[in-house]
């Protein structure tokens, strides 16, 4: 079905919530806790099966959150809140990692700037990543069945005369189709905060 063009309200409410969590607002931080914790929990999940290592991480990543809103450690105007949550999970997991063991919660972030490339790419990749594996496993609406097959079939390699030749329908028809699932792709994640645009830049596949 198509897409509705106007859908500015979960995107509008995360950018709304983070700019009240930098203010230190603890009901606007549960707000973002309850967006990005399950992402959270999955990108670990991925890393360590260690069910009790998780939750360690995941408190640890967000009480240097909330440490970090409320020191004015997160700048709403330099990045979204989701980038840099998942930065700060990011640079927890990292420390574990190296053995290195936190001396209290505010630690996690204590080098985290979300300006530096290394660490705000890993981070929105991560988080990018684990949104576009929701929405081909049909966890959104907005994808019909077919686009979610162009879409597996893009990621795979394939271009626009295999997929044609797979649909029955003409090159130029299968990159129409393309254009338009992966337009709806980057409008859901859009709708999470999450920004793409500089890993696609990156990583376009070439026909």
């Amino acid at each position: 079905m198509p897409l509705p063009t106007d859908q500015p309200g979960p995107a509008r409410d995360l950018a709304d919530a983070a700019a009240r969590v930098a203010r230190g607002d603890r009901e606007a931080f549960e707000v973002i806790h309850r967006r990005l914790d399950p992402g959270l929990r999955r990108l670990l999940a991925r890393r360590t099966s260690d069910a009790t290592l998780i939750d360690d991480l995941l408190q640890r990543t967000w009480a240097g959150v909330w440490e970090a809103c409320r020191a004015g450690r997160y700048d709403p105007a330099r990045s979204a809140i989701s980038t840099f949550v998942y930065a700060v999970a990011s640079n927890t997991w990292l420390r574990h990692l190296r053995g290195i063991k936190a001396t209290d919660a505010t630690s996690p972030d204590e080098h985290v700037d979300p300006d530096d490339p290394a660490t705000a790419d890993a981070a929105s990749l991560a988080e990018t990543l684990d949104m576009v594996r929701q929405a081909l496993d049909g966890r959104f609406a907005d994808l019909t069945e077919q686009e979610r097959w162009i879409l597996r079939m893009a990621s795979e390699g394939a271009g626009d005369r295999t997929i044609a030749s797979r649909l029955g329908i003409s090159p130029s028809t299968a990159n129409q189709a393309k254009q338009s699932a992966f337009g709806k792709l980057r409008r859901i994640l859009a709708r999470f905060g999450v920004r793409p645009e500089s890993a696609e830049r990156r990583d376009a596949p070439r026909e």
